[in-house]
């Protein structure tokens, strides 16, 4: 939901001569962050879970994804924060 806004805000102040190498890095450090995100939500849902994997019952696995719904929530309206704030300084 927030790749298109951030690419245009990004990519908008790259000239023209340096467009395929913003590009490049923008894709690049996209992808970056896209795998340390599912890493640390990982992370997160397995230690909320307190238990093993295999120990675990339902309501444990319950709570670990609320919480991890929760915290991904958070920094999704973080980011699209971020962004409207790149936007009012472009206008």
């Amino acid at each position: 939901m927030t790749t298109t806004p951030l690419a245009h805000v990004a990519l908008g102040a790259v000239s023209a001569e340096e467009a395929g190498t913003g590009s490049g890095l923008f894709t690049t450090f996209m992808y970056l962050a896209n795998s340390l995100g599912v890493a640390l939500i990982g992370i997160l849902f397995l230690s909320s879970l307190n238990h093993t994997l295999s120990d675990a019952n339902l309501s444990d696995y319950i709570r670990a994804f609320s919480i991890s719904v929760t915290v991904g929530g958070l920094l999704a309206l973080a980011a699209l924060i971020c962004i409207s704030f790149c936007y009012k300084n472009e206008i």
